[in-house]
Formats: structure tokens, C-alpha cells, sequence
């Protein structure tokens, strides 16, 4: 058989089948990548709900709702406080609200700790910033405005500059923008 400068009808299928994987592979990358990329946002997003379900259980609400219903009571005195303008005294007032007891004293430990922790996580890139922002950043910020100034009284008092942080950057974090 003499070769007329046409292909073969084998060769024609081979190089159509060369093509076809050549397109799967194209296609395929980036939907394989896609579904990598989503799965470990999901981890992320789920170890950030760890977080809130241990916000919301019952042992931590206990402390948590200890420690602001104290402050609570005390809203008229910190508004009187607030309008003199006399933070020492504010910062005293929360001291004393978080030193009353032994169950104020692990309270607020635990409080600090769980942001500490949380923010850890975010910072590390193991939780998702943008979920810990929907559900921890409205209380972190409710606890600072508490008993912020608690916290930088034991820092300069113990030169800790690390005491407390993550309720901090928990309160302070935004929402990035994410292709998920």
C-alpha cells in the first residue's frame, strides 16, 4: 500500500484519543484542585464551629454569663464612669469584678484562654477567619469592652505582653475575600 499523504485511520483515532486526554487533563487539574481547595476550606470552617459550639456549651455560658451579668450590674456605675472620664477607675471596677471570687477568678482564665485558643487557630490557618468573624468577634468585642482594661492592668502589672491577645485580634479581625 502506497501512503497517498493520508493518515491511517488508526492514527487518526490515535491522535483524536491524545487530544481528548490532553482536554481531561486540562480540565481536570482544576476541578481536582477546586475540590482539594473546598475541602479544606470545609475543615477550616468546621474547626471554627468547634470553637462556637464550645462558646455556646452550657460550662462556658455558665462563666461566660457569671462574668457579664456581674458587669451588667455595674452599668450605671461604668456610665457614671465613662462620663468622667476616669479610666483607672473603670479599670479598677472590672479588676474588681474578675478578683470578687475564686468562680470570677477561673471564669475570666477560661474566657481569656478559649479567645487565645480561637485566635491561635485562625492565626495558624487552621479555622476560617471569615467564620470566626460572623461568630466570635461580636462577643470577643463584647468582653473587651468589659473587661479590656483588666487585661492590660495584668500585662503591664506581670510585663505580659501576650496575656490576653486573642480576644484582642478576635475582636479586631475582618472578613477576607475568598473564592469560597
Amino acid at each position: 500500500m502506497q501512503n497517498s499523504g493520508h493518515p491511517e485511520p488508526v492514527d487518526r483515532f490515535g491522535k483524536v484519543l491524545s487530544y481528548l486526554v490532553a482536554i481531561s487533563t486540562i480540565i481536570g487539574i482544576p476541578t481536582g484542585l477546586y475540590g482539594y481547595l473546598s475541602s479544606i476550606h470545609a475543615k477550616k470552617a468546621e474547626r471554627t464551629y468547634e470553637y462556637y459550639r464550645d462558646f455556646r456549651s452550657e460550662a462556658f455560658q455558665k462563666d461566660w454569663l457569671l462574668l457579664l451579668n456581674r458587669w451588667n450590674e455595674k452599668a450605671s456605675d461604668v456610665q457614671q464612669i465613662l462620663a468622667t472620664k476616669d479610666f483607672d477607675q473603670l479599670r479598677r471596677l472590672a479588676s474588681g469584678l474578675v478578683n470578687q471570687d475564686d468562680q470570677s477568678k477561673t471564669a475570666f482564665a477560661r474566657v481569656v484562654g478559649f479567645f487565645d485558643e480561637a485566635y491561635a487557630c485562625v492565626d495558624n490557618s487552621l479555622c476560617d477567619q471569615n467564620v470566626a468573624v460572623l461568630l466570635l468577634k461580636t462577643p470577643a468585642s463584647e468582653f473587651v469592652s468589659a473587661f479590656g482594661s483588666h487585661i492590660m492592668f495584668i500585662r503591664e502589672e506581670y510585663k505580659s505582653v501576650k496575656y490576653g491577645t486573642g480576644v484582642f485580634k478576635v475582636r479586631s479581625l475582618d472578613k477576607r475575600l475568598s473564592v469560597f
